[in-house]
């Protein structure tokens, strides 16, 4: 039994026989890419900016210290048939008029794995969630998947993270603590497992590694059905451009660990142009060796164009349950970026809490990424980055 529901109304208990999906991924990108700017005391929980309603008008901020150039030529617009979060024309517009669609998918336990629906992805999140753990927030826009699995708990930062790309947040369950967090400030865009009906939200016990899993186009259509408001948000913020800035450090391999039995890996494929991903896996020797990451959708590698290093001040108030400075993050932090097998340094800083992350290179201006898709690794403030060697490069993963 499954309460059907969104936070907005009134709470009815039904009954709903859960079957797997049946919809296919959504209408694929196409590669014709323009220069685009898509321009331990328990926590009070009140982030910098509080929503004064249910969708507020964006709020442009001051940025102290902070002396930005956006005079680039030609980087402001975008015809309507681009997908802003990409820089790559879309087929099927309808994709680009409705919500980013957000959905949390687990990473442990290992036995949830291989992960279903991250290479659908035109953003993933990865961030550290306690006890040496990450897990991933996944969000859909210019395509879709039928299978975003495993579904798991929501976070405090999600809510951020949503509010910035005016998205659907679709998540398992949540402590009471975040549960509050989430329907303060997503109060008619966030869907849990026990308050949705399958689809869009499909499968059993949420705390299950392989329990719960998404339909992410059908979450578009419920949202409509439930009377959400499912209208294409502002997206204007990222930057891309086919060529890359010319000052770029050679860098094929990025490590990222955790500790040693929690250790992903980026390594760059000239022939695509992408990064693929590989996952720690253990041989039952106590050795951890890296394997290719499959998504079991397609059956292919995860592969984005882009990785970036988000620096942020991780709030700690359990070993499980912290806030990640998002919304605050009005000053600048160090932001590192990987394109084209090259590695740039940068800051990258909010300036809204209604509109993407603004990413800027070492000048200050718009950093140009690769037109396509990105993942953003979100690394404390204490995380040590350094090289193994000239070509390899590697995160340890750290808060205080």
């Amino acid at each position: 039994m499954k309460r059907t529901c969104i936070l907005a109304v009134t709470f009815l208990l039904f009954l709903s026989a859960c079957v797997h999906p049946v919809n296919t991924p959504g209408q694929a990108v196409t590669s014709t890419p323009i220069v685009a700017f898509t321009g331990t005391p328990e926590p009070t929980l009140t982030p910098t900016f509080i929503p004064t309603q249910n969708d507020p008008e964006p709020t442009q901020i001051a940025l102290p210290g902070l002396q930005i150039n956006t005079g680039m030529e030609g980087v402001y617009g975008f015809d309507s048939n681009i997908n802003p979060l990409t820089g790559l024309e879309v087929t099927d517009l309808a994709k680009l008029y409705r919500r980013p669609v957000l959905t949390k998918i687990s990473n442990f336990p290992a036995v949830g794995r291989p992960h279903a629906g991250l290479s659908l992805a035109d953003i993933v999140f990865e961030y550290y969630i306690g006890e040496y753990m990450n897990r991933f927030l996944a969000l859909y826009y210019s395509q879709d998947t039928p299978k975003a699995w495993p579904l798991r708990s929501g976070r405090l930062i999600d809510t951020q993270l949503t509010n910035m790309f005016g998205g659907i947040l679709v998540y398992g369950d949540a402590d009471p603590r975040v549960e509050t967090i989430i329907t303060r400030d997503l109060p008619r865009r966030a869907v849990s497992y026990s308050l949705s009906e399958c689809p869009p939200v499909c499968g059993y016990a949420t705390h299950s590694a392989t329990g719960v899993w998404v339909d992410t186009a059908a979450v578009s259509k419920w949202a409509v059905s439930q009377g959400m408001d499912n209208e294409r948000p502002d997206l204007t913020g990222l930057v891309f451009n086919t060529t890359p800035p010319p000052d770029g450090i050679p860098v094929n391999t990025l490590d990222v660990q955790y500790i040693i039995w929690n250790h992903g890996q980026w390594q760059y494929d000239p022939e695509t142009g992408n990064y693929l991903r590989f996952i720690e896996s253990w041989d039952g020797t106590h050795k951890y060796l890296l394997i290719p990451l499959i998504d079991q959708v397609n059956n292919e590698q995860v592969s984005f164009s882009n990785v970036v290093i988000l620096f942020a001040e991780y709030e700690e108030f359990s070993p499980t349950y912290h806030d990640v400075h998002i919304w605050q993050n009005t000053s600048g932090q160090r932001a590192i970026y990987f394109r084209d097998g090259l590695m740039y340094e940068g800051t990258w800083v909010t300036s809204d809490p209604y509109k993407p992350v603004r990413l800027l290179n070492k000048n200050m201006e718009p950093m140009a990424l690769n037109p396509g898709t990105t993942w953003f690794i979100i690394a404390g403030l204490n995380s040590e980055f350094s090289s193994i060697s000239t070509d390899h490069y590697i995160l340890n993963f750290a808060i205080p």
